[in-house]
């Protein structure tokens, strides 16, 4: 128990330091410290929205997973990138597993996961999609154990001095509106707001707004892997630093695509936005992930303000209007060039790590044992975006000759261009199977 002296001591200091507190901002205060202690205090539990989402221990990830193979698996794999499914609890849990977290703590197995995926005898073409993903889980700690130092170091080591944005006030300005879902993108800042909140987001979103930071703001993509490992709650050192490598561009499965931040494909419906951008929840789905295209008088109508101001026709409707940021870029286009273009002169500037075909050359881990010491370490050739493909002389490659028949390997791995444009979405994202390259979600 505290005695009564220590208690006023207490007491006077915390008086002490709150009337220095208030005095910075609004004068000397006045009011008495019994007052004070009146006043009612809040107390925000952060933690309460994941302890919600993720329930602990290994009989309820155990029947989550019963309950994903009995019912879930029949629609993943048409319905895997929607992130706008949500079931009677509000959790995005209709299109996807959400067994990642259970997995990440070592409550679900994934060999106990992968036989009851087999147990059920679904048809492959059910499946094949999760299964794959599974299996990559595998192949993150593959890499990881080839290249411990994965999580900060680029495997395709000459990408570490790519040039990002600059200058770095305005490095730390797009950084941070990333971070806070206030990019002025509502797919993004949906993802980045859903993930503060629960610890998680679908992974087709997940892509959208690694994609988004590399490529439109370009930031480093180590900066974005350390913020996914700070906030999901399956953050996986592995699987987390494959993802962001390969977003990066510097690992070994280079992403040939870049979602569109603008088309809305994973929330047709626009559930998703309006649940965790409820700014924009009265907009029309038609302009509700580009905002910035919707007519003034839409707008006005929805309570909607853009970029801080408010479009109401009097003082008091602006105070009833709701604030949406402006887009942190508005330029996709250029601002995808300028990342091409900061690529290719690092391309340029180390020659000894790229083919006569334009492809990376990474080194592979020294050999151990016998063949220690026997030689240089050895290399490996990495498939590589055909805009980032320059010849000994620094020039851009030409396309190579198209196949008439669409390669066997897939995936984009032909050498073929990605379909998706980095600025303005389409409907081509609808659908598409991207490579992967994280685990199960």
């Amino acid at each position: 128990v505290m005695p009564s002296c220590q208690k006023t001591q207490n007491n006077e200091k915390k008086k002490t330091m709150m009337n220095h507190a208030r005095e910075d901002h609004r004068g000397p205060v006045k009011e008495s410290f019994q007052e004070e202690q009146a006043l009612p205090v809040a107390v925000v539990d952060w933690a309460a929205p994941l302890r919600a989402a993720w329930p602990a221990g290994e009989v309820v990830a155990m029947a989550a997973c019963e309950r994903f193979v009995a019912t879930g698996m029949l629609r993943y794999e048409k319905e895997r990138s929607r992130a706008d499914l949500f079931d009677g609890s509000g959790n995005a849990s209709l299109s996807t597993s959400r067994l990642s977290v259970a997995m990440r703590f070592g409550e679900l197995s994934p060999r106990f996961l992968y036989w009851a995926v087999q147990d059920a005898k679904l048809p492959k073409e059910v499946t094949k999609t999760f299964a794959r993903r599974l299996h990559w889980r595998d192949l993150a700690y593959f890499q990881l154990a080839c290249f411990p130092g994965m999580r900060t170091v680029g495997i395709r080591k000459h990408y570490d001095a790519t040039q990002w944005c600059e200058p770095r006030a305005e490095y730390d300005r797009r950084l941070r509106a990333w971070q806070r879902g206030e990019t002025g993108y509502p797919i993004v800042d949906a993802g980045m707001r859903e993930l503060y909140r629960s610890g998680w987001m679908t992974q087709a979103v997940r892509m959208v707004c690694a994609s988004f930071l590399v490529e439109s703001l370009r930031v480093s993509w180590v900066d974005g892997a350390e913020w996914f490992a700070d906030t999901l709650c399956d953050a996986d050192p592995a699987i987390n630093a494959m993802m962001w490598q390969n977003a990066g561009r510097c690992g070994v499965d280079q992403w040939n695509f870049a979602p569109s931040p603008e088309s809305g494909s994973q929330d047709p419906t626009g559930r998703y936005v309006r649940r965790f951008v409820p700014e924009l929840a009265a907009l029309p789905t038609k302009y509700l992930h580009r905002p910035w295209e919707a007519p003034q008088a839409v707008l006005q109508a929805a309570g909607v303000g853009l970029g801080g101001t408010a479009p109401a026709a009097s003082a008091a409707a602006a105070v009833a209007s709701t604030s949406y940021p402006s887009r942190v870029v508005s330029d996709l286009a250029s601002e995808h060039a300028l990342s091409v273009k900061a690529v290719l002169a690092m391309r340029r500037a180390h020659q000894q790590h790229n083919d006569a075909k334009g492809y990376d050359i990474i080194a592979l881990p020294a050999a151990t044992g016998a063949a220690a010491g026997s030689g240089p370490c050895p290399t490996t050739t990495v498939f590589t975006k055909e805009e980032y493909r320059v010849g000994r002389d620094g020039a851009v490659l030409p396309p190579p000759p198209r196949n008439t028949r669409r390669p066997l390997s897939g995936n984009g791995r032909g050498g073929g261009t990605s379909k998706s444009k980095a600025g303005r979405g389409s409907s081509k994202d609808k659908g598409k199977k991207m490579p992967m390259s994280t685990g199960v979600r």
